[in-house]
Parts: C-alpha cells; sequence; structure tokens
C-alpha cells in the first residue's frame, strides 16, 4: 500500500492507542498520540448471519499463512453488507477504527465507513469486502517492522 504524502507510519496498539508520525513540509518529523475507545469495543458475536460460502484467501508465494474465511452477512442499519471473516490470533479492532479517529486527515482506503468493532468480535479479520468495489486480502505476512522514534518530536 502506498502511504500519503507526509504519512511515514501509523503504530495502532491493542489498547486503542495509536501513534501517527509524519514528515510535513519542511521535512520537520513529528509523531501523535491519539486514543480510540472504539478500538477497546467488546462485541462478543458477529452482528449478521454466515451464507454458507467459503473461501481461502492469501498468496502463499513464500511459505506465508492463508486464511481461511466464511461470507457473512452483515446488517448495518438499514442496508447488508457482504464480508469474508477469517478468525485470526490478534486483535483487529485497532486497525478497524482508525478511520474514526478525530485530528487525523489520512483514512485507510481499504476499510470501508462501517464501523466494524459494532459488529465483529476482535479476532474477526476482513479478508473481502463488497466484492465489486470493495477491497480483497491478497497475502499475510509474519513481517516485523522496528522505527527508530529519535528523529520524531512529539506533539501536543
Amino acid at each position: 500500500m502506498v502511504l500519503p504524502e507526509g504519512l511515514d507510519f501509523v503504530v495502532a496498539y491493542p489498547n486503542g492507542n495509536y501513534l501517527v508520525c509524519g514528515t510535513d513540509d519542511v521535512s520537520q518529523k513529528s509523531c501523535q498520540k491519539l486514543d480510540s475507545p472504539l478500538a477497546r469495543k467488546n462485541t462478543v458475536k458477529i452482528g449478521g448471519k454466515p451464507t454458507g460460502k467459503q473461501q481461502l484467501f492469501g498468496q502463499n508465494n513464500y511459505g506465508w499463512p492463508t486464511l481461511n474465511a466464511m461470507e457473512y452477512i452483515l446488517m448495518v442499519g438499514r442496508t447488508t453488507q457482504k464480508v469474508y471473516l477469517s478468525t485470526v490470533n490478534f486483535d483487529c479492532r485497532p486497525l478497524y477504527a482508525f478511520n474514526f479517529l478525530l485530528d487525523v486527515e489520512f483514512h485507510l482506503p481499504a476499510i470501508n465507513q462501517i464501523e466494524y468493532p459494532s459488529y465483529l468480535p476482535k479476532n474477526q479479520l476482513v479478508v473481502q469486502e463488497n466484492e465489486v468495489k470493495g477491497f480483497k486480502l491478497v497475502s499475510i505476512s509474519p513481517t516485523e517492522y522496528f522505527v527508530d522514534l529519535r528523529a520524531y518530536r512529539m506533539a501536543k
């Protein structure tokens, strides 16, 4: 994914805290700490119905894991949304809540404007949303990233 100009990286913690770091027009590096109660929302069960369809997601070119996913129809207000969900061993809520943070001008283009933490348990990863105009997981890898925060100042 190509990052928007000015955004260097985002660290999303399972407790709902975020560290959003970027570089401005005059090459000043700064980080902003943000918090999202939505990322801590505890939904017990999937707010939708399974259709019975299953599909395998992820390219296994390098031995990376694939995900078996089940299609669900989520009832979102007066509309319905088809999604493929896979159970994972990490908390997905910070990913889904990111676009609802206040004071952030960058948004994840892949996540629709549905409050997924309100409809999904924390271990449910949306691997495909809306077949026509949505997104689809291509691969998932066990890559670790390290960032050096010494060059960034903390914004208040």
